[in-house]
């Protein structure tokens, strides 16, 4: 039987977020215990208003629930002065579950990021219990069975459950997603479900630089369009089958690239930058060495590295997520070092800039210029955010150090993102023949933003009728921005006038 649960996390001002979770045991998938729940963490205003419309947001690749944070909270207190309740639902996908986040949940309950770096790095007990280091590839080789229809069933079970009339989820069920999750999103619309179309069990569609359109790169002009994506879904079998085997890894955390190590080392620094912002902080010289952390501490912090380099706690969170600071598209311009500065990757920021060989750079790395503190193995840099910052220092350490540790899914589905990707050219993938209503964008309204990850392309596409245009903004700022922003602004005026149309109708 399917049983739901619900467990307060935290508040922050007016608005309240739990997680919900529904039990829901697949044996079929081979997944551990953990993962027969499946679930969102729930965004709602304490306010004595009605609810009257929910949310409903995917993360993007590797991205986990807790990134929606700032722009949920910002959008429910929005909507809430337009006199529009609503709450925000962002899904967790399989996998979320299988990190250790004892020490994270200690450390926040304690105040001390100290507590984190002793649980994982030093071998130190939490309620008597030690950890034991993060899942074998052969407890996540069930992600290899976790493609699309998989989250697909998973998010419409969730809406089925939560709001069992249907005509009641086409009136109030707005659903959309980050990254990867906008294309999710376009599938669920897509998806020939028992009852009909997705696109009739919803009233609007958002995607937040994540394409939602049904040939959103414009594939269907190519001249080898239908053998790419043929052979591509035709290759996905065989891809999942060597998953199972081991030959090729199910999770994202694998090999070389540990995304577990990058979102833990970046959770401890976010609790520090929380809790003792200005203090000089111990995490650089207790990062354990690994091969995910030294190359990725060597190309992002010259001069010896970050574990040499003396900052004070927002400072070493900065280092790891401004974008003035390392530039990737794991990060957000929530400020720049205090002090004496110098650029570095001169090299790097003038690939970028090229025309044509830069534009792979540039979706991948700030064409700006990086900074880092003039004499940082001797002075104790700070971190301070700018008034011209696109997000929030506050809000992103936040949505990082709530306790939940899951702004990333370390263990993100392989299988998922390569379906996601053969779907988009017009393929196929084996198991996804319900995606059929590829009209949708006919029937229901839309929303899609685009920030600088498009910026390569931009002048040889004609952006859509539905398309916000947000330059200046990273990946990640779509999530974190300062109010106001334009981002929740355009969301806000979308959600209202469907709202509006549905109540005149």
């Amino acid at each position: 039987m399917n049983t739901r649960t619900e467990q307060f996390l935290y508040s922050s001002g007016s608005i309240s977020v739990s997680r919900v979770g529904w039990r829901r045991p697949r044996p079929v998938l081979g997944a551990p215990d953990s993962c027969d729940t499946i679930g969102y963490l729930r965004f709602r205003s304490t306010r004595p208003m009605r609810s009257n419309l929910v949310l409903s947001l995917q993360p993007g690749n590797t991205g986990g629930p807790s990134s929606f944070d700032p722009v949920a909270r910002n959008l429910i207190t929005e909507l809430e002065r337009r006199g529009v309740g609503c709450e925000v639902w962002a899904m967790e996908r399989c996998g979320q579950r299988l990190v250790d986040d004892r020490g994270v949940w200690a450390a926040v309950a304690a105040e001390d990021y100290r507590v984190a770096i002793d649980y994982y790095y030093r071998g130190g007990a939490v309620d008597g219990a030690r950890f034991t280091g993060w899942p074998s590839g052969r407890t996540v080789r069930f992600l290899s069975r976790i493609g699309i229809p998989q989250v697909i069933e998973d998010w419409h079970f969730i809406h089925t459950q939560e709001m069992p009339d249907r005509s009641e989820r086409a009136r109030r069920l707005f659903i959309g997603g980050h990254s990867l999750g906008g294309p999710l999103a376009n599938y669920y619309c897509q998806w020939d479900f028992p009852a009909g179309p997705g696109y009739d069990e919803v009233a609007g569609v958002l995607g937040l630089d994540g394409p939602i359109a049904v040939d959103a790169l414009r594939v269907h002009r190519l001249p080898g369009r239908r053998p790419m994506a043929s052979a591509a879904a035709r290759a996905m079998p065989f891809a999942a089958a060597s998953m199972r085997a081991r030959m090729l890894p199910a999770s994202a955390s694998s090999g070389l690239l540990r995304l577990t190590d990058i979102a833990l080392l970046t959770t401890i620094a976010a609790i520090g930058a929380r809790f003792e912002p200005d203090a000089e902080s111990v995490l650089p010289q207790q990062i354990p060495h690994s091969m995910t952390l030294d190359p990725m501490l060597r190309l992002l912090f010259p001069r010896g590295g970050l574990r040499s380099w003396r900052l004070s706690n927002a400072a070493v969170f900065g280092s790891l997520f401004g974008r003035s600071a390392q530039g990737t598209t794991l990060s957000g311009d929530i400020g720049c070092y205090t002090g004496p500065l110098r650029t570095k990757h001169r090299m790097v920021t003038r690939l970028a800039n090229q025309p044509i060989i830069g534009e792979p750079f540039a979706a991948l790395l700030s064409p700006n210029p990086r900074y880092m503190p003039a004499d940082p193995r001797t002075v104790v840099a700070g971190w301070a955010e700018s008034p011209d910052s696109i997000s929030s220092f506050q809000d992103t350490v936040l949505a990082w150090s709530n306790g939940d540790f899951s702004y990333l899914n370390s263990y993100e589905s392989r299988r998922l993102r390569s379906e996601a990707m053969v779907a988009m050219i017009g393929g196929v993938p084996a198991g996804c023949e319900r995606l059929v209503h590829r009209d949708w964008e006919q029937h229901i309204p839309s929303l899609v933003f685009a920030s600088d990850v498009w910026a390569p392309i931009r002048t040889r596409r004609t952006a859509a009728v539905n398309e916000v245009d947000a330059a200046g903004y990273s990946h990640q700022d779509m999530l974190c921005a300062r109010q106001p922003d334009v981002v929740v602004d355009r969301i806000v005026e979308f959600i209202a006038a469907q709202e509006i149309a549905r109540q005149t109708a």
